[in-house]
């Protein structure tokens, strides 16, 4: 009689035998993504890495810094007996202020001070970067593969943009008076000359100058600008097919630019304002008011397509490159 077993074949076809099979689910490839991305370098190389791309980012932002600054001067009271000679006669926009600066000063008008913008990118851009990753490691314990939440990130933002403005005021002053030297009349122009000079001959009374609006505007850039490159950087390889390469680093930092420029711009106004022309205000809040009172809101976002400019080149720049580097020195692991 026929017996039916588990061993039993009807026919000629061999058994198939049970072998592991390996089943890769998307949860588990982004775990292992995701493992990778926040496997942690030494600070140092976020430190070297955020430097070189800050370097090279304010080199290609610098136009955009030109342009921005002299537009936020424009309208204050400082400014209107100044419009004979240096600046222009009319309150132009993004473009009309392009045009003028290449038609009044040439192409080196464009790059005038520049020098002051890699003084900037190796104190203040440096420290805030490598602070952000230090106090999300050493405060908040994030380690490979458990990243910390977005409260935290905030936290970390904020404390590393506050700390990084505070130690690079100086920096910042010796910018915004380089690039608003030409909007003067030539007989009240410092014509200032390297900014690393400028910084050795700085008086210890003037380190302080436009301090708090400094600070507010960089606490506010930094946990815009690293904040959301990190947590959307993670969104993007924690729900969508996305890999931890170029194109991804583009897309983040061009969107992380934009929420920047947007949230920054009213700040970074009072702060270029107070180094500017501080004298003619008692204070940052006496500046808010001034400009509220003349200018309304619309003072207080004057440069801002500029400035969303400048903070997608910056960004798109700086992580992309900064993100390669890492890449780079992790070889020598």
């Amino acid at each position: 009689p026929f017996s039916h077993t588990s061993s039993t074949r009807v026919d000629n076809r061999p058994l198939l035998t049970s072998a592991p099979i390996e089943i890769h689910t998307m949860s588990s490839v982004k775990s292992d993504v995701m493992a990778s991305v926040k496997a942690q370098p030494p600070v140092w190389r976020t430190f070297v890495s955020g430097c070189a791309g800050s370097v090279i980012g304010c080199g290609l932002c610098h136009p955009w810094d030109v342009v921005r600054i002299r537009l936020q001067v424009q309208g204050e009271g400082l400014k209107s007996a100044a419009s004979g000679a240096g600046g222009p006669r009319a309150v132009l926009g993004m473009w009309g202020t392009f045009q003028h600066i290449l038609k009044s000063e040439g192409a080196g008008g464009l790059s005038y001070g520049i020098s002051s913008q890699i003084l900037r990118a190796t104190t203040y851009y440096t420290i805030k970067i490598g602070l952000y990753d230090i106090i999300k490691r050493s405060v908040f314990g994030e380690t490979p593969g458990t990243p910390i939440s977005l409260d935290r990130k905030i936290v970390a933002g904020l404390s590393a943009g506050g700390i990084a403005a505070g130690m690079a005021n100086p920096c910042d002053l010796i910018m915004v008076r380089m690039l608003t030297d030409r909007t003067k009349p030539p007989e009240v122009r410092m014509n200032y000359g390297n900014a690393f000079r400028i910084l050795m001959g700085l008086h210890r009374s003037e380190w302080l100058v436009g301090l708090i609006p400094n600070v507010s505007r960089a606490t506010i850039t930094t946990a815009s600008q690293l904040v959301s490159y990190d947590q959307l950087k993670y969104l993007f390889l924690k729900y969508t097919p996305a890999t931890d390469t170029l194109p991804l680093h583009i897309t983040t930092s061009f969107l992380a630019g934009v929420i920047t420029g947007v949230t920054s711009n009213p700040m970074d106004v009072l702060k270029t304002r107070m180094m500017n022309g501080g004298s003619q205000y008692s204070g940052v809040v006496d500046c808010f008011v001034q400009t509220a009172r003349n200018e309304g809101l619309r003072g207080f976002y004057k440069g801002c397509a500029t400035t969303i400019g400048r903070q997608c080149t910056y960004t798109m720049s700086t992580f992309v490159i900064m993100e390669q580097i890492k890449k780079l020195l992790n070889r020598f692991d």
